[in-house]
């Protein structure tokens, strides 16, 4: 795959692998199956080992309605003010349904419940989890959560009509009949629990507290306009131990929450894998630009390319042009494999794989990879091509990494990759429908057509990425 002359290549490699060698070297996937929406705006993420259900305790002001619960995933949106997220149900992806419910019983149950459900801490943010309605004889479950920052570039203030349009949309394809609210928010203090912001309106409280009722309240009006009912809205200034929360609709309610490490919903994430981060800045430096590497890379990717070139001409002069394309697709699966191993890539090597994702017919088949037993490993080399990348080949990654963060429900990831790759090059085509997806609310199951188009190309080169997952 390189020159002799070539300062970077590594040794005793072959140009390509044998057919379907990924699918038989690299271990099955064990990431959860997750739904998603756009992050600069949305992150939609299903309960890996079941549904979250809110069950009222006997204690509550509403304890006279039946518990609601239920026996599917999750799935959480997040979204920052510049984007519109929304959550939906996963489609089945990677290991059989889940069949129990975590349950929380407490409203500081859920709220430390939230950075598991999101994937980071969130912080001066406004979080809304949509509960699907019940069917006959059935519990309703914790369908979506969905993530809103509470300020904009310069200080500007979300607005309850967006915010509550955004929920809206939410509600209708999820089938909702009822919301939840939490404001986290290190402004806010819940001083005045003599009055909080009722379905009515907002009541004598004061600075922070008083806009995040009269927010509240305001988006319940609307929402509630749409047959959704608010069923409990809460405050707090950070997720952490012991601090305090209050209800935002019931100046009798309130308390301190829990370890977050000991929610049930942390503890079953952390076993099923996943990380939590400190705050969403985290997740946003996974796809960081590493500039010091990026700026090498040009004479790289220009010597791959003018490799690449010469076998291209040379299968075409054998009169089998495809032979090309087949062997930069099993290399690329080779590649994933040895990420999946845990082998480092050289830049030479991060610079053959992106020049082979500019033929189109590579790049269209990595697509399927998302569907797939090796998802997780390729996600893993996306994020690395993304990091390492400059330019187009940037947003070629990117886009790559959004789409399995989409497929899979991790809107928070999928939103961020997508802005990575519009910043890269603002006008690529599939960077934009992805977007517009994220921000229009469509379900993961609705973009699978792409994987599958992706693996039927595979096909057409003869190459096997294995079987789909689930």
């Amino acid at each position: 795959m390189t020159t002799p002359a070539d300062p970077d290549a590594s040794a005793g490699r072959s140009g390509a692998t044998p057919k379907g060698r990924a699918a038989r070297t690299a271990p099955r996937a064990t990431t959860p199956r997750l739904a998603t929406h756009r992050d600069t705006g949305v992150v939609a993420m299903p309960h890996p080992r079941g549904a979250v259900r809110y069950e009222r305790n006997c204690s509550s002001p509403r304890s006279g309605r039946a518990a609601r619960s239920g026996g599917a995933s999750t799935f959480v949106a997040d979204h920052t003010p510049t984007g519109t997220e929304c959550a939906e149900p996963p489609p089945e992806y990677g290991r059989a349904r889940p069949q129990r419910a975590v349950s929380v019983h407490e409203p500081g149950d859920l709220i430390v419940a939230i950075p598991a459900m999101l994937g980071f801490v969130p912080q001066r943010s406004l979080v809304v989890l949509v509960l699907r309605r019940a069917q006959q004889n059935e519990a309703a479950r914790v369908d979506a959560v969905v993530r809103f920052d509470l300020d904009g570039e310069g200080g500007q203030r979300i607005r309850a009509g967006t915010l509550a349009s955004h929920v809206i949309r939410i509600c209708a394809q999820a089938d909702a009949a009822e919301v939840l609210m939490v404001v986290v928010d290190d402004r806010a203090d819940g001083s005045d629990l003599a009055g909080r912001a009722t379905r009515d309106g907002a009541a004598g409280t004061r600075g922070a507290d008083r806009r995040f009722a009269a927010l509240v309240a305001a988006v319940a009006r609307r929402v509630g306009a749409h047959d959704v009912e608010l069923g409990g809205a809460w405050a707090v200034g950070a997720i952490a131990p012991q601090q305090r929360w209050w209800s935002l609709s019931d100046a009798n309610q309130g308390g301190t929450l829990p370890d977050p490490a000991t929610s049930v919903v942390t503890l079953s994430h952390v076993l099923d894998g996943r990380l939590i981060r400190a705050s969403r800045a985290d997740l946003a430096a996974m796809v960081a630009c590493d500039d010091e590497l990026a700026a090498t890379m040009p004479p790289r990717l220009d010597r791959a390319f003018a490799a690449s070139k010469q076998r291209y001409t040379e299968a075409a002069r054998q009169g089998n042009p495809d032979n090309h394309s087949r062997q930069a697709l099993e290399h690329l699966l080779w590649q994933i494999a040895n990420v999946e191993s845990g082998v480092e890539l050289m830049p030479v090597e991060i610079a053959e794989i992106a020049v082979a994702l500019r033929d189109r017919s590579i790049r269209d088949a990595a697509f399927g990879l998302a569907i797939g037993d090796h998802a997780v490993a390729a996600e893993q080399l996306w994020v690395v091509l993304t990091r390492a990348l400059p330019g187009a080949d940037r947003a070629e990654a990117a886009t790559l990494l959004a789409y399995s963060a989409y497929v899979r429900g991790d809107g928070s990831l999928a939103g961020i990759a997508l802005e990575a790759a519009l910043t890269a090059m603002a006008t690529h085509s599939i960077a934009v429908l992805l977007d517009t997806s994220l921000r229009l609310g469509m379900r993961p199951d609705q973009i699978r057509r792409l994987a599958l188009s992706g693996r039927r190309i595979a096909d057409a080169l003869g190459v096997d990425l294995g079987p789909v997952a689930g």
